[in-house]
Order: C-alpha cells, then sequence, then structure tokens
C-alpha cells in the first residue's frame, strides 16, 4: 500500500532528474494489518543502502529502463531483482533513497510464503562484470 507522503511528492509538479532512479524501502504490516496506521515495522534501517534493501518503490525513467534493457529476465525467482538492476544502473546513473525524503511510506501486507528450503532463489548478483544491458536479445520485455 501507498501512503499520503509519497502521492505528494509524486503528483507535486517538479520535475524528476533524467539521469537518477528514484528508490522507497518499506514497512511490513504485522500479520492482520490491513491499514497504513496500523502496527508495523521498517524492513531496514535508514543506514542500509536502499538499493540492497526490501523496496517499497523503484522508479526508473523510461529512457532508462530502456537503455539498460529493464529487470534481468533470467532473475524469474525469489529476491535480488533490484539489487542487480541497480548495480547496473549505477554504472551509468544516480540514485536517490526516498525514504530520508519521505519515511516509510510504503506498505508490504504480511503473507505467507514457501520454507526457504522450497523455494528457489535468484543468484546473489556481484557488482563488477555486469553488462549494462541485462537482456542481450533484440527482443527483450515488452519490445
Amino acid at each position: 500500500m501507498i501512503g499520503p507522503k509519497f502521492l505528494e511528492w509524486f503528483f507535486d509538479k517538479k520535475e524528476a532528474k533524467k539521469d537518477t532512479f528514484y528508490i522507497c524501502k518499506r514497512m511490513d504490516l504485522a500479520d492482520g494489518v490491513f491499514t497504513i496506521d496500523g502496527e508495523s515495522k521498517p524492513n531496514a534501517g535508514l543506514e542500509w543502502a536502499a538499493w540492497g534493501c526490501a523496496i517499497g518503490v523503484f522508479l526508473v525513467p523510461r529512457e532508462l529502463w530502456h537503455e539498460s534493457t529493464g529487470y534481468d529476465e533470467s532473475y524469474i525467482h525469489f529476491n535480488n531483482m533490484e539489487i542487480e538492476f541497480s548495480y547496473r544502473l549505477k554504472q551509468k546513473y544516480n540514485y536517490i533513497d526516498l525514504t530520508p525524503i519521505l519515511g516509510y511510506d510504503f506498505y508490504h501486507i504480511h503473507h505467507s510464503r514457501l520454507p526457504e528450503s522450497e523455494r528457489t532463489f535468484n543468484p546473489i548478483p556481484g557488482e563488477d562484470g555486469l553488462h549494462f544491458k541485462a537482456n542481450l536479445v533484440e527482443k527483450w520485455g515488452l519490445q
């Protein structure tokens, strides 16, 4: 769920920077809580780099998305999609963590998950050696 601070920021008529992507961390709602003012806790501390955490929103200008070919389409399992994508984007572009500006204004609804032993995880990406374009094919994504 999205809180009012983000909506106000997003719809304020400020221009987004064309060479910057934005990330905001999230709150995790307690089991059985379905409102943004209910019991919750931050998923990650402010001291953590936003691109390395579970996030509430990941905003990438369309031009950057197309230039980089978006998410690595081989990452079809659990975790690390945004981390891998952020590593690639950071090769050329800046990012802004919106959490210190807006607070934790995204709210993750609790849900059950498979035990870790039954999950398939995406690989943990390294920052070095990644191609800026992850999908090295002509027709990636919805192209």
